[in-house]
C-alpha cells in the first residue's frame, strides 16, 4: 500500500505527516492537500480482485497491495483529472440513467460508471480520460512515409540535388495520416466493459445492447494530438461485445493468481511482455520503465533497469 510521498527533491514523507496541518516540510507545498489527498486515496484489499486489478500484471497487483511503496504526487496527477470526471458527471445523471453502480459480490469487484437508456436501447459508458496516442489507436489512426505529390501535376516531387533528406532523383518523402479500421487498437477496453456488461445483466436482468466510452483527450486541441488525427477534445468510441465465457474465464484465472499468490504469499511470475508495454524496437519495458509504482520492488526492474536508468529508486533517494 502507498505509504509515503517522494518530494521534488527525492526525499520521503509519510502520508499522515504530509497531510497534517504545516506538515510540508518546504516553504511551500507542490500541491494543495485536497489534492494530495485524492492522489493518495486507495481501495483496501478486501480478497476480492478489482475488474481494473485483472488488467495489470498479477505481480504489479500482487506487489501493490502486500507491499508499502512510495509516489511522485506528479505521476498521479491525471488520475486526479479522470476521478474528477468521473464525480461531475455522476451528479449529472437523469431518470433513465444507472450511474456508478458497485455490483460487486465474493467473486470480484464490478463498477460500471453508467448504464443509460435512449429510447430502447440500454447503453452501458464507461467515462475515460487519456492522451491522443491512446486514442489514435482506438481510432485506428497512424502515419505512414509517402512520396510527396505536386497538386498539380500528382507527379512524384524529387530532389534537384543532393541534399540531408536524399540524393538527386529520391523522392520527396512526408507522412501521410491514414485510418484503418483493421489497425484498431482499444487496449483493455473491451475485457472491462464486458465484465460490467455481464455484471449488469446477470445482477440487475438489464440487457445492455450498447458498449461505448466516453473519452475526454487529456492533450486535446494541442498540435501534438491534431497532428496524430484526434482533432477532437472528446470521443464516444463503440465497444464489441465478446463472449461471456471469455470473459469470464480472463477474469477466473487473474482473480485466482492473485488471491491465491496472496494467501501463500509467493510471488507471482513476472509480467509478460504485454502487461510490461514492451516495445520491439527499442526492447524496453514502457511501463517497468515509467508506469509502475512499485518496479522497485521487483526483482524483474531491478536484474533489467536498476544499474542504468534513472529509476524510482533514484528519486527516492
Amino acid at each position: 500500500m502507498i505509504t509515503h510521498f517522494v518530494c521534488k527533491d527525492g526525499s520521503k514523507i509519510e502520508l499522515s505527516k504530509c497531510l497534517a496541518d504545516n506538515g510540508c516540510p518546504f516553504q511551500s507545498r507542490c500541491m494543495t492537500r485536497p489534492m494530495l489527498r485524492c492522489i493518495s486515496e486507495q481501495r483496501e484489499w478486501k480478497g476480492v480482485m478489482s475488474t481494473t486489478q485483472g488488467f495489470k500484471g498479477t505481480r504489479q497487483a500482487y506487489l501493490e497491495i502486500t507491499q508499502d511503496y512510495s509516489i511522485r504526487p506528479d505521476d498521479r496527477v491525471f488520475m486526479l483529472l479522470g476521478t474528477t470526471v468521473h464525480g461531475a458527471l455522476e451528479k449529472k445523471g437523469d431518470d433513465v440513467s444507472l450511474a456508478e453502480l458497485d455490483l460487486s459480490d465474493e467473486h470480484g469487484s464490478v463498477r460500471p460508471d453508467l448504464v443509460e437508456t435512449e429510447g430502447d436501447t440500454n447503453i452501458l459508458i464507461d467515462y475515460k480520460t487519456s492522451g491522443s496516442f491512446i486514442i489514435a489507436q482506438a481510432l485506428g489512426l497512424y502515419k505512414v512515409e509517402e512520396p510527396m505529390l505536386d497538386p498539380e501535376t500528382r507527379e512524384v516531387i524529387v530532389y534537384k540535388k543532393d541534399g540531408k533528406g536524399g540524393k538527386k532523383g529520391d523522392p520527396r518523402m512526408h507522412q501521410v495520416l491514414k485510418k484503418d479500421p483493421t489497425k484498431i487498437n482499444l487496449k483493455d477496453w473491451p475485457l472491462q466493459l464486458n465484465n460490467y456488461r455481464i455484471g449488469v445483466e446477470e445482477k440487475m436482468g438489464i440487457t445492455v445492447d450498447r458498449l461505448e466510452v466516453q473519452v475526454i483527450v487529456r492533450d486535446g486541441g494541442t498540435a501534438i494530438a491534431v497532428g496524430r488525427g484526434v482533432t477532437e477534445r472528446s470521443y464516444i468510441i463503440e465497444i464489441p461485445k465478446m463472449p461471456n465465457d471469455k470473459v469470464k474465464a480472463f477474469f477466473k484465472e487473474r482473480s485466482q493468481a492473485l488471491v491465491s499468490a496472496i494467501k501463500n504469499k509467493k510471488l507471482p511470475p513476472e509480467c509478460t511482455p504485454e502487461e510490461r508495454w514492451r516495445d520491439e524496437v527499442t526492447k524496453q519495458d514502457r511501463k517497468c520503465l515509467d508506469f509502475c509504482p512499485v518496479n522497485t520492488l521487483c526483482p524483474y526492474w531491478k536484474k533489467t533497469y536498476q544499474k542504468n536508468i534513472i529509476s524510482h529508486e533514484k528519486w527516492e533517494g
